[in-house]
Parts: C-alpha cells; structure tokens; sequence
C-alpha cells in the first residue's frame, strides 16, 4: 500500500476526531471503523498506525465529572479495543499467522487475569474491574504488540508514519499552548479543576493531562534513541520531541528523560565517544541560553512546579499503602480510596482526596493485594524472555533494556496501566525493534553466504 494513502487517512482522522467527535459521535466512530476494516481485512497493512492515531486523539476522561463527556470518548475507546481484538483473530484463524513472540505462557497468564478479576469483581460488587482487568489488560496490550509484529508495512515507512502521526500530535500541543485554541475546550473547560492541573500554562494537547503529554514524549525518546544507533537522520524529530517535552511543564519529562539518556549512553557504549559528548554538551549549552534569555516565565513556571507538594504526595502514598496491605493483604479492590478514607488512613504528606497514587506498582498492591505481584512481574519477565532469545536478539537486548527501564521509572511517576495509548506506543516500539533487528540478523547471514558464493543477496 502506499505510505501517502495512509498518511492522508492518519490526517483525516486527526482532523475527524478532534473536531467532529462532540457533535457526531455516531458518524466518528462508524467512519473509524471503517478504515480500520479497509486497512486490516483488504490491504493489510497500516492498521497499526491508524489505531495509534485513533488513542492520541481521545482523552482520558475519566475523572470528568460529566458523565456524558466520558461516554463519548468512550465510544471510541471501544472502536480500538474491539479493532484490535478483531485484528488479532482475523490473524490468527484467518490469515493463520504464528510467530514466536508472544510466550506460549501468556494464555496461562492472561487465564489467570479472568479468575482474578472475577473474583475481585464478585467480592467487592464491581464488574467494571472484571471488564477492565481481563479483556484490556493483558489481553488488549498484547494483542496489540501481537498484529503490530503481523503488521506487513515496510519498516520504513512504519517509521516515517509514527513521526508524521507525533508531528500532527505536537501541531495540537502547540496549538493549545502557543495559541490557545483546542478542539477540547468544551471538555477542558469543565475538569481541569477536577484533574487538580495547576493553573500555570502546561501542554495538554489532546490527551488531556500534561503527564500524558509527557508519557509520549518519552516513549518516542526511546524510539528516536534506538533509530539514531541505526545512524538514521532524526535531529528534527529530537529537537521537535524536546521542544513538547519543554511545553508539558512537567518533572517527569526532565527527570525521566535525563535517566533515559544516560541508560543510552551506558547500554550503547557512547561513553566512549568524545563526538557524542561534544554535541550532548554544546546542546545542553545552546538551550540552557536560549531557557534563561528568552524564558522567564517558563523558569517561573518550572520552579513551581519542582516546589509544589505533589513529590511529597509521592512519598506518602508508600506508607499510606503499607498501612492499607497490614490491614488487607489480599486488596481492596479499585474503590480502595474509600477505604483509605473510611479507616482513616493518612499520613503527614498524602492527601486522601487526591484520588491517585500517581504509582503503578502501588495502584496495582491497593487493588489486589500481594497478589497484585503478579500484575506487573510477567512484563519484565517477558524482556528478559525476549533478550535472551537466541543469537537472533543478541544485537537487541540494549533497546529492549532500555525501552523496560523507561516503562519501570514511568511506573513510579503514574498508573501507566489506566492508559490504553501509553501501553499501545510501548508495544509498537517493542515490536518494530524486534522486527528490524530480526530482519537486520536474517540481512547478515545472507550477506555471508553471499560472501561464500552461495547466492547473491540485493538489500
């Protein structure tokens, strides 16, 4: 298929959602679908893309406190899920597709999910934790990295695509920052003060929340990192992802992206390099310069944000969950704020009307207890599993490392499992670099029997 076909679809769907979806939901969604069916079941390819474009453009909006905006977002929410799951069996029974990605172990696991939520749903009456727990996540997240893999457009492209589909989301970011003109400010406008956002300017884009802003942002660093040991030209896009990570006013951004370089650098062997560091430093330089004499205000805006409470939110929501475990070991269920707050359990630092431990692995404990363990241990030993496949992955484990060390600190800074767009940019880089590392091992072995006369191989 052609890569400008898909572009003018990702463009028509960032066009579509955005400003179409309040008025006519109905219309949003079966057009979606649509496209979603034509890419998947006739031309095959850059379905990928398009559910990634269809998850940038809806917010997450379930602290609205207007029911009715949460059920038109949604609607669209269960477009992708529904896509993916389809995708997956169309792949599977239709296609016969089968390649040794996804673990033999994950039907146990994602079993698993069913018995636990069940369980939880019954005890605590809530079959929305039923719902949620079993069928989007696991199953959806991996079913997701499972067609991204299957997803037959060329790398390339797939590449080229996802900085086109970042670009459109940082047209939105700046937009909304520079100009003050969203598609959402009906939805913004009624619960920003639910969401306890400060009122200093932060990019929201189209996702709602800064935080989220910034989740992508990182996770396209790492896609940036791994294309730039691939010696591709990826300056523009690494100057336009750090010009939205400056917008989102956020911590993590900084922090976070701090730690993602230095793990490059450690994990890529570039502290060898005395080219790299010149240019890191002359960078550092350069933007330091422009921060301090053209920005003012920003700093203003950056210090508060490093000397509000929220860090000291952070810290007290691990004694606040070590209270909560002595008391109920097995978990509480996702409404366990109510019982933080009905047991009164409090702290100097933690604030019980906050409504989120800001911490995945925490999130996970309150709900199911130490059973929640399990939850989140099977991600990281499913990268060990992956690295340690064969001589295949031998040129991989250094992207895969980093790309869960990322996903690992992020955990600490928000419940990246609440957000199906965190999980699905997750496993399509995961997938694309496993794909391009797998074909780059199947080009080198040819490239040897070439050497020994065997055939001759054209890349």
């Amino acid at each position: 298929m052609k890569s400008y076909i898909v572009s003018l679809e990702i463009i028509f769907l960032s066009l579509l959602i955005p400003w179409g979806i309040n008025s006519q939901k109905a219309i949003v969604a079966l057009i979606t679908v649509l496209l979603l069916i034509y890419n998947t079941f006739k031309i095959r390819n850059g379905y990928t893309l398009l559910l990634l474009t269809m998850a940038l453009c809806i917010p997450n909006t379930s602290n609205a406190s207007d029911e009715s905006i949460s059920k038109v977002f949604s609607l669209l929410f269960h477009v992708i899920r529904i896509g993916i799951l389809f995708t997956l069996i169309f792949q599977c029974f239709v296609l016969k597709i089968k390649n040794n990605i996804i673990p033999r172990s994950l039907k146990y696991v994602i079993i698993a999910f069913i018995f636990l939520n069940f369980f939880y749903a019954v005890a605590f009456n809530d079959f929305s934790l039923f719902l949620n727990g079993c069928f989007y996540y696991p199953i959806t997240t991996y079913a997701f990295l499972y067609i991204t893999y299957n997803d037959n457009i060329n790398l390339e492209k797939s590449s080229k695509l996802f900085d086109f589909i970042f670009a459109i989301f940082s047209f939105y970011v700046i937009l909304e920052f520079v100009f003050n003109i969203s598609p959402y400010d009906f939805l913004y406008n009624n619960f920003l003060d639910v969401l306890n956002i400060e009122s200093i300017g932060r990019a929201k884009g189209l996702l709602g929340h800064p935080l989220m802003v910034s989740c992508v942002v990182l996770l396209y660093e790492v896609f940036l990192l791994y294309r730039l040991v691939k010696k591709e030209k990826v300056i523009i896009q690494i100057i336009l992802c750090i010009i939205i990570g400056i917008l989102t006013v956020s911590r993590t951004t900084y922090l976070f992206g701090l730690i993602e370089i230095f793990f490059w650098i450690i994990l890529n062997k570039k502290y060898k390099s005395s080219t790299f560091y010149l240019l890191f430093i002359s960078f550092l330089i350069i933007s330091l310069w422009i921060i301090t004499n053209m920005m003012n205000e920003y700093i203003n805006d950056v210090i508060y944000r490093f000397q509000n409470d929220n860090i000291d939110q952070r810290l007290g929501a691990f004694d606040i969950v070590s209270k909560l475990l002595s008391k109920h070991p097995l978990g509480c269920g996702s409404d366990f704020f109510s019982t933080i707050r009905k047991e009164g359990i409090s702290n100097a630092l933690f604030t019980n009307t906050f409504e989120t431990l800001d911490n995945y692995f925490l999130t996970q404990l309150s709900i199911y207890g130490y059973l929640g363990i399990l939850v989140f241990v099977y991600d990281y030993f499913f990268a060990i599993r992956i690295c340690i496949h064969g001589k295949i992955f031998k040129q991989i484990s250094p992207h895969i490392i980093l790309l869960f060390i990322v996903r690992f600190v992020m955990s600490f800074s928000f419940d990246v499992q609440a957000y199906m767009i965190f999980n699905m940019i997750f496993y399509y880089i995961l997938a694309f670099v496993i794909k391009s590392e797998k074909l780059n091992f199947k080009t080198k072995n040819k490239s040897i029997i070439t050497k020994h006369g065997c055939f001759y191989y054209n890349r």
